[in-house]
């Protein structure tokens, strides 16, 4: 799962959200990046929401934040 891990820290780094935010937002849980750095593991149900909220994620920044953009602006 060092793919996984490698994966959450690249994205970390690229977007700037906290380790705690990722957590909660990307599997429901605020500890799982603490835990992935002490070397434990996720099911493949969570690396798959893992992996999904990446993309998701990246998909509405590489769109101009999308609809959550226009919401903020009150659109």
């Amino acid at each position: 799962m060092s793919d996984i891990r490698e994966s959450v820290e690249k994205f970390l780094r690229a977007s700037g959200m906290s380790p705690t935010r990722f957590g909660r937002e990307a599997a429901s849980t605020k500890n799982l990046v603490k835990r992935l750095r002490d070397g434990g593991d996720v099911t493949t149900r969570t690396a798959a929401k893992i992996q999904d909220f990446i993309a998701s994620y990246s998909s509405s920044r590489a769109d101009g934040d999308g609809a959550a953009g226009a919401r903020s602006q009150g659109e």
